[in-house]
């Protein structure tokens, strides 16, 4: 009895699956007709003739305005913005470097690199004093990333000043200055408003 009934359920759900596979209709567009595969690989032959190729058309940012704080060039001892403006370290570095703090839309702040504020250089592992990311605590909104340029080579961020910025609400991505103005240029762009930058001079 339990045999009959297990071989009708069986066969109830085999028919199912042939009635449903009826209603699938099996063809290969590249070889009959002009199926959808076909209509879009012409279309990608002829778009291919156009510069750029069809990649062009996938640019998700080519469309968006950079902000006015964008690099635009790293220079040895400074930045080149937007609108052709330049900050340059006006002293030798390890004296008074100084850098660029940048903010928002168009915010381009010089950044008083002081031996009491950034200790560390020479051992790789930067910590910098809470009064000089002071900036951080009064802005409004603050931003949820910010990106660090720690000179000329690969660098580590303390553990401090890590945390102080945690304990704002500001995530952290650390690279040298020249990676970290393309990276800011590149995020700033994809999430306006929300990405800021703090930039050591590249020959630091």
């Amino acid at each position: 009895m339990l045999r009959t009934r297990a071989v009708g359920i069986l066969s109830r759900s085999i028919h199912t699956s042939r009635v449903c596979a009826k209603n699938v209709k099996l063809e290969n567009p590249w070889f009959k007709g002009e199926g959808p595969m076909e209509r879009t690989k012409r279309k990608l032959e002829n778009t291919a003739a156009r510069p750029g190729g069809a990649l062009a058309e996938y640019d998700l940012y080519g469309d968006l305005e950079t902000a006015h704080n964008n690099v635009e060039a790293v220079l040895s001892n400074g930045f080149v913005f937007k609108d052709d403006k330049v900050l340059k370290s006006k002293s030798p570095s390890g004296k008074k470097p100084v850098g660029a703090i940048l903010m928002g839309l168009s915010e381009v702040l010089a950044w008083n690199l002081t031996p009491e504020c950034v200790k560390g250089l020479d051992t790789g592992l930067v910590e910098i004093d809470p009064a000089a990311l002071g900036v951080f605590e009064v802005v409004y909104p603050r931003p949820e990333l910010l990106i660090f340029g720690l000179g000329k080579k690969s660098r580590v961020l303390s553990p401090k000043t890590r945390n102080y910025l945690n304990s704002l609400g500001i995530s952290v991505e650390i690279s040298d200055s020249a990676n970290g103005a393309k990276n800011f240029d590149l995020l700033a762009t994809e999430r306006p408003g929300l990405v800021a930058a703090a930039l050591f001079p590249p020959d630091l």
